[in-house]
């Protein structure tokens, strides 16, 4: 009895996460493209989304490809798995993909993480820019600072300003120039071709990221205790909610792309939707009690994309699909161990552990939304999956 009442409320919580996101978006589907101009802030999810009109104010937008080819008046919040942004954007840029590509000029802040991010040589951030991917390739111009943190960063263009680096390997072209400071970390020289230039001082330091050797002793202890904790929780959930676990892994499974679609649209879009709730003093409550399911809902993400990989890695060894709870156990700490070494590869391991997070999220989000539409239909229990 505890048992079902929990999971109605995880349910439950994913379905108003769900339905935030579906009464936020103006226009979903598995194509959209607007046209029309518009004077307010615009909404739009779905699975290919071209936006090929101007935009007043804020646009939020979530696909699997999504291309911005008009201006926006203000911010602009984006994240798919390939995104081009050809449009200016009027002041802020946050996006985050799997590809980026800026071809635009931005007038505020930029802030993008993907895996591979490039800034082209016609483009331009009026603000700073803070960049994260697995290569990063800036050749158009920053009039203030730049922040990368990369495995590798490619500099072409001009920085008119400071610029911190954090890289595996880091290159300048003969085009590049930097008008301010060089601050970078790496274990690699800075490679800076004849004619790069650099007006302000160069210095290299030590990151957190490269560790020297009397740290790691204490980090290390620090990482197994975390990861035995996301073993010993992920095994709770897949005891306490058997079903629920398994048909969510399922979905994984067979509908990874699905997944991860669903999983970035409610990682991206459920921050606004807390944000709208709480900017009205009657909707403090509701936007409070998304948060909370929020939290909830993305440490649950994670725990059955960790469940999932411990599955995986049973089925490669040549064991049978059906788990007994002994085996199970074991496979999610093996899962438990990998995911431990991924997270200590620069960069790639992070977007591994984020891939894990949207897969996971996702896969719950899909089931809840199962379990919804065939409650409603049927008048009887969902079924699991599988």
């Amino acid at each position: 009895m505890i048992r079902a009442k929990y999971h109605l409320m995880l349910v439950s919580g994913l379905l108003l996460i769900l339905w935030c996101l579906q009464t936020m978006a103006q226009q979903t589907g598995s194509i959209v493209t607007k046209y029309d101009s518009v004077a307010e802030d615009l909404y739009l999810a779905g699975g290919t989304v071209q936006l090929l009109t101007d935009v007043s104010g804020d646009a939020v937008i979530a696909g699997g490809s999504v291309t911005v080819a008009k201006r926006v008046g203000s911010d602009l919040l984006v994240a798919g798995g390939a995104v081009t942004i050809s449009g200016d954007v009027g002041d802020d840029v946050r996006a985050a993909g799997g590809t980026l590509t800026v071809a635009g000029n931005v007038g505020g802040d930029m802030v993008a993480a993907a895996g591979s991010v490039t800034l082209g040589p016609d483009a331009t951030v009026s603000g700073r820019a803070w960049l994260s991917g697995g290569s990063v390739h800036v050749a158009g111009h920053i009039t203030n600072e730049l922040r990368v943190a990369a495995g590798t960063v490619v500099l072409t263009g001009q920085v008119d300003g400071d610029v911190r680096l954090l890289a595996e390997s880091i290159e300048m072209t003969p085009t590049a120039v930097i008008t301010g400071d060089l601050t970078y970390s790496s274990p690699n020289e800075l490679v800076a071709a004849q004619g790069a230039r650099i007006d302000g001082v160069i210095n290299r330091e030590e990151s957190d990221m490269f560790p020297s050797g009397h740290d790691w002793g204490g980090r290390i202890v620090s990482a197994i205790v975390f990861c035995l904790s996301l073993a010993v929780s992920a095994m709770v959930v897949s005891l306490l909610f058997p079903d629920f676990s398994r048909s969510s892994i399922l979905l994984i499974e067979h509908q990874p792309l699905t997944s991860l679609g669903i999983g970035l649209l409610v990682l991206v879009v459920t921050p606004i939707a807390i944000v709208v709730f709480c900017a009205s003093v009657l909707g403090i409550p509701l936007g409070m009690a998304l948060l909370a399911l929020y939290l909830v809902v993305l440490l649950a993400g994670f725990l059955v994309a960790l469940t999932y990989v411990g599955r995986i890695g049973f089925k490669l060894i040549g064991k049978e699909s059906k788990q007994s709870r002994g085996s199970m156990s074991l496979s999610i700490l093996a899962a438990a161990g990998l995911v431990l070494v991924v997270s200590v590869i620069p960069v790639l391991g992070t977007l591994a552990l984020f891939g894990m997070l949207l897969l996971g999220v996702g896969a719950l989000a899909a089931y809840s939304y199962r379990c919804y539409t065939r409650l409603k239909a049927e008048n009887v229990p969902a079924p699991s999956v599988g």
